[in-house]
């Protein structure tokens, strides 16, 4: 799994890297306006999300992301 956390305290509700992700791996919670992990398992590590959130409320596991780039 790429995402390391969610940090739910610091996400402002701004909907950028749920509607960005590209296996749509989270959902907001409407009774909350938070972002929330899904299908963890879908996750690419593409770390558009990361880049994507303007509160740092997410992070990718860096091991996970670095398989991405540099596969060898």
């Amino acid at each position: 799994m790429g995402v390391r956390y969610l940090k739910e305290e610091l996400c402002n509700g701004c909907w950028l890297f749920v509607e960005d992700c590209p296996t749509e791996v989270f959902v907001m919670d409407t009774a909350t306006n938070k972002a929330k992990v899904a299908y963890a398992q879908d996750c690419w590590e593409c770390i558009l999300c990361e880049k994507e959130c303007p509160t740092k409320a997410i992070e990718i596991d860096p091991a996970a992301a670095r398989k991405l780039f540099f596969p060898f």
